[in-house]
């Protein structure tokens, strides 16, 4: 996020990219993998300065630019060299596609040339079940909140958000899902 070709995106987002597996932290953080670049009208790109990371699940990835953006195009690069937790590559290697050059996915979006900095903070739009709802079910599977807009996913974990009854803390896990602006417990 944001979605291939979005326009008008703020100058301070941060960039999240979902994967269906856990991703080796030293593939994302050392090694250059995931990459953001700026587009110059004519289309030639130059590396951004900013830096990526995994939230707790190590399913997301969240590219931080180092300043806020400007006006502009920009291209998300994840390379065949970013390996899942579990040592298999994105690129196939039997192809020389695990290679820190070989472009596995690539995204754009564009920065608006009036659009300010995100500075409202967060709501929850709703939660399921909704709030003193009755008559839930003794185990009702997973538990949604969804927020009015995209969150940090290192910031959305058991300690901020939690369960009680009465008093005494519910234990379960928390997923954060950027493509709908939603967390689960379970």
């Amino acid at each position: 996020i944001p979605f291939d070709g979005t326009m008008n995106v703020v100058p301070n987002t941060k960039i999240n990219i979902s994967f269906s597996d856990p991703i080796d932290t030293t593939s994302v953080t050392t090694s250059g993998n995931i990459k953001l670049y700026s587009l110059n009208n004519a289309g030639t790109a130059t590396l951004a300065n900013s830096s990526a990371t995994l939230d707790t699940s190590q399913k997301i990835a969240i590219i931080t630019p180092q300043t806020a953006l400007t006006a502009g195009k920009y291209r998300v690069v994840v390379t065949g060299a970013l390996k899942s937790a579990t040592g298999i590559f994105m690129g196939d290697p039997g192809a020389s596609q695990n290679t820190s050059s070989y472009e596995v996915f690539k995204s754009h979006f564009e920065v608006g040339a009036n659009t300010a900095a995100d500075n409202t903070k967060p709501t929850v739009k709703g939660t399921w079940p909704a709030t003193n709802a009755t008559g839930i079910a003794v185990n009702p599977g997973a538990l949604n909140i969804q927020f009015s807009e995209g969150m940090d996913p290192t910031t959305v974990n058991a300690t901020t958000i939690t369960l009680k009854k009465g008093t005494s803390q519910v234990t379960g896990n928390v997923n954060y899902d950027p493509m709908s602006n939603s967390a689960t417990f379970s």
